[in-house]
């Protein structure tokens, strides 16, 4: 079953995925001059992709272990 719960991966039904999305992109980017959010920079993910802090010290720690193997 697909998102919009359609059983199939009609044309159509993607249409409506790929319209669905880019409705919410345009919401999402109202105001900022990005269309996509491969354009977004540190400071648009900073300000667009708020994180919780319990999910900030889980990507932190991340970033922290990555460093530790790669160092």
């Amino acid at each position: 079953m697909d998102r919009n719960g359609g059983k199939d991966g009609s044309s159509a039904a993607i249409r409506h995925c790929v319209l669905r999305s880019r409705a919410i992109q345009r919401w999402r980017f109202e105001g900022a001059g990005l269309t996509t959010s491969g354009q977004m920079g540190p400071g648009e993910v900073r300000k667009l992709c708020r994180l919780s802090p319990p999910a900030h010290a889980v990507v932190r720690t991340a970033f922290e272990r990555l460093g530790e193997a790669t160092g």
